[in-house]
Parts: structure tokens; C-alpha cells; sequence
């Protein structure tokens, strides 16, 4: 039999490639794997405007927050990363909770910056009782396809049609069976399975102890815009849980969507993928809910926005991530959830802790 991979993970969004490149990183010997029932980065992670905010809820979020902010200005993610000025729109006085929220410094915003908004978004709307705030450096923009490309010089095997139906314990290992009856030996295990549910085996035979999470519908307009540049700088309103991401000619809208479910969604095989595009277009409901919260702030780009995307993303109970090991000592075998969009802004950072909870006991 082949010799096991020292990691296997399941999962090839953002969590499961960075676990992978932070693997390679800090254990160069090692053989690892990664498996996904798709193409790397074609779920939560590719739907995602990938714009990593150097914020948090909580003092746990925030040093998360920190600790990806260091990472992905390191090697090998920096390659896949690119700095975003943000402007936010936040009640007067703002400065002292924006300090507490944020992981970098928040001033505010210069005229020039408020030239800016004004030719940018015509029909703009900022209250009285609001100011603009800059942030010169935190944000960044990670590449998905940028990111997952960096698996191959790292020596990362990827197999991407591999649906893990059954990951059961075989001695000192790990067998994870693929729909296909293919199986691959690890002797550790990592699930970065986004909104999708654990392997059967691990969902029936495994105490998890934090309360399961459910997965919310995460959407995003599409304005076309022909003045609209990549330099742009983001434009943030916190309490209104929009953010504008300027493109080349073009506006990404990101809003809170409403609608969950309560359980995660279901594993597919590979032939299926070819088909479930038409589980989650962007449809009519999206379109409406997307506009409404635009107009809110700019009216004029509501009415312009036609398409957008959309899927669906983990949430967990406090809106707080969660990495956990399976109980028992040997082999290893870790999980790590999202919650609240922290997949691409925590990512690094979740990969660390995850590669420290394989080693503890």
C-alpha cells in the first residue's frame, strides 16, 4: 500500500489551502494532500469578495485578525495578496469604538478623500451626524486563484474530484474514502469543509463539543461603473453591514443577505458540480434584497445594479470561529469552522492554530 500522507485536508477553499501552505511552511518533510469535491477555491471562497478587514468582535477575532494580517504579508501568501485603502462612514466621534473594533489605525478621512467620494458616487449619502474615516493600511484583497495556484511549487498534491463520504479511523491512520470507492491514508486529518457538512462517518461518530453552525446566503451586487478603478479605495459603512469594493469599471456591493439554513449543505459528488450551479444563482430575491441596501446610501447605483453573485457560508453561534480536535488521542484529526465571513480574513491564523491542536492532546 502507498505510504500514508502525513496531512491530508479536506476542504480546498481559503481555510484548507492556507492550512496546506502553512503545513509545508513549518514541516517541510511532510507529504500532503489536498482533496476537494471541486475545483480549489470554486465554493464559499470563489463567491467571496475575498477583502480581508483588519477587524474583530471580540479580543479572540482581533488577535486573529492580527496574527492573519502578519501571515499574509509573509511568504508564500503575499504573493496572492494586495494592499486596500478603506474609507468608513461612521457616526461623529466614531474614532475611540473604531480604535477597539480595528487592528490598525483609523483617522479622519482628507478632503482629498472626500473629493474622492463625491465624484465617485454621485447620489452618495452621508448623514449630519456622520464623518468619513480613513484607513490607510489593513485592508487587503486576497486572489483565490492566485492563492490555490501556490499549492503546486509548495509540492502540495491536489486532487480535486475527491468527495469524502466516510473518514474512519484504520490503526495509527486515517481512511478517507472518496464516492468513487478511492481511498487515501493519512495520519492527519484536517476538514476545511466550508458550508458543506462533515463525512458521514465523522458527522455520526464524532462528540464535536461546540453546538453546531448553520450556513447563511452571502451575496454581492455587481454596478457597472466606467470610471471605477482597482486603486480605489474600499468604501465601508459598519453599521449598515455594506462594503463597496471598486474594480475596473466596476462596483462590487457585498450586503447582508437574509435566509439560513439549518443544516449544512450537502456533499456532492464530483459528477454533480457540473449541475449545481443552478442551486444557488444569484436570483430575483437577491437582486431585490442588494438594491434595497444600496439605495439606503446610494440611491443611483441601486438602480443600476443588474447581476451580482451568491452562495451560501458556515455561521456559528457568537459569530466567533472555531478549531477543535476530535476526542481521543491518536491519529489526529481537526476541524476548523468559520463564522461570520472570517474564512479569507482568518485564514492564516486558523491554520496555525489548527496545526498546533493536531500536536496537543
Amino acid at each position: 500500500m502507498t505510504r500514508p500522507a502525513d496531512l491530508a485536508v479536506v476542504g480546498g477553499g481559503v481555510l484548507g489551502v492556507s492550512l496546506a501552505l502553512r503545513a509545508r511552511s513549518l514541516y517541510p518533510s511532510w507529504s500532503i494532500t489536498v482533496v476537494d469535491q471541486q475545483p480549489l477555491g470554486r465554493g464559499a471562497t470563489g463567491h467571496s469578495l475575498a477583502v480581508v478587514a483588519p477587524s474583530g468582535h471580540t479580543p479572540y477575532v482581533r488577535a486573529l485578525a492580527t496574527r492573519s494580517a502578519e501571515l499574509y504579508r509573509s511568504p508564500p501568501w503575499r504573493d496572492a495578496v494586495r494592499p486596500r485603502r478603506a474609507l468608513l462612514v461612521a457616526p461623529q466621534g466614531s474614532e475611540a469604538l473604531l480604535g477597539e473594533q480595528l487592528t490598525t489605525a483609523v483617522a479622519p478621512a482628507t478632503p482629498a478623500g472626500l473629493e474622492h467620494l463625491g465624484t465617485a458616487y454621485e447620489s452618495l449619502f452621508i448623514a449630519p451626524t456622520e464623518s468619513v474615516y480613513a484607513v490607510e493600511n489593513g485592508f487587503l484583497q486576497v486572489d483565490p486563484v492566485i492563492l490555490s495556484a501556490l499549492l503546486t511549487p509548495s509540492r502540495v498534491e491536489v486532487v480535486d474530484d475527491f468527495t469524502v463520504v466516510h473518514c474512519r479511523r484504520s490503526g495509527l491512520h486515517w481512511d478517507l474514502t472518496s464516492d468513487c470507492a478511492r481511498v487515501l491514508r493519512a495520519e492527519r486529518v484536517a476538514l476545511c469543509t466550508g458550508p458543506w457538512g462533515d463525512p458521514e462517518s465523522i458527522a455520526d461518530g464524532v462528540p464535536w463539543g461546540g453546538p453546531p453552525g448553520s450556513t447563511k446566503r452571502v451575496a454581492a451586487l455587481h454596478v457597472p461603473r466606467p470610471g471605477a478603478a482597482d486603486d480605489d479605495p474600499l468604501l465601508v459603512f459598519p453599521q449598515d453591514n455594506l462594503l463597496l469594493s471598486p474594480g475596473e469599471r466596476r462596483v462590487a456591493v457585498s450586503f447582508l443577505r437574509t435566509g439560513t439554513r439549518s443544516a449544512p449543505l450537502p456533499v456532492r459528488s464530483a459528477a454533480e458540480w457540473s449541475s449545481f450551479g443552478a442551486d444557488v444563482p444569484f436570483g430575483a430575491d437577491d437582486l431585490v434584497e442588494g438594491r434595497a441596501a444600496l439605495a439606503v446610501r446610494c440611491p443611483e447605483m441601486a438602480g443600476q445594479a443588474v447581476s451580482g453573485q451568491a452562495f451560501w457560508d458556515t455561521y456559528l453561534p457568537g459569530s466567533e470561529p472555531r478549531v477543535e480536535r476530535a476526542p481521543g488521542s491518536l491519529p489526529p484529526l481537526v476541524r476548523i469552522s468559520g463564522a461570520a465571513g472570517s474564512g479569507v480574513r482568518l485564514a492564516p491564523a486558523l491554520a496555525d492554530e489548527a496545526l498546533a491542536r493536531l500536536f496537543s492532546r
